[in-house]
């Protein structure tokens, strides 16, 4: 029982050095779970409501052609952020732990031994919070030409616990979700 006792002990304490040094892979790990998230949520958007630029933005034209300005449908835009965010809260969900491999080499003798030998899995829950807002920005294409981007940054508050302490940091993501050129009259002269 002595023994038992003692493995466990000496269990507890690797474990225990093991954490820190997973609480500085967590970040990375999450970090890209997140990007991947958003990434996936956006696409599954666009794809499954054909949204095109004409959905986000109404020209108006003037009678000679020409483009007096850009309406935004603030509407369409609301809907699709609400979209995404319910989205990626429902696969965050199912997002209940995240496993970081630490080997054992880099517990007891990391000068000697860093990433050899088992791994040692440290689990640590994340808990996130996501907010979603469009923008668009115009920027200069050439003579008289202008490219309109429709934008969608997605903002996650991530706080990862694990038995040893808990990591908090915050990862914007942003992805354009349509673009045009608009082409104005070019000058003779």
């Amino acid at each position: 029982a002595l023994c038992i006792c003692l493995l466990c002990a000496f269990a507890m304490k690797i474990h225990r050095k093991a954490e820190p040094i997973a609480l500085g892979a967590l970040e990375n790990t999450v970090s890209s779970f997140i990007e991947q998230t958003v990434i996936c949520a956006v696409k599954c958007e666009l794809e499954e409501k054909k949204y095109t630029w004409d959905d986000f933005c109404t020209k108006i034209i003037m009678p000679d052609g020409s483009i007096a300005s850009l309406n935004a449908n603030t509407a369409s835009m609301s809907v699709m952020c609400a979209d995404v965010v319910s989205r990626i809260n429902s696969e965050i969900r199912h997002k209940k732990y995240i496993n970081i491999p630490v080997p054992i080499g880099s517990i007891i003798a990391p000068k000697y031994l860093s990433g050899k030998g088992f791994r040692i899995n440290v689990r640590a829950v994340p808990y996130i919070s996501v907010s979603a807002e469009i923008s668009s920005d115009m920027q200069e294409a050439g003579i008289n030409q202008t490219l309109h981007r429709i934008s969608m940054t997605v903002v996650s508050d991530v706080q990862v616990i694990c038995m040893s302490g808990s990591v908090a940091f915050r990862r914007e993501s942003r992805v354009v979700l349509a673009e045009s050129l608009i082409v104005g009259k070019i000058p003779l002269t």
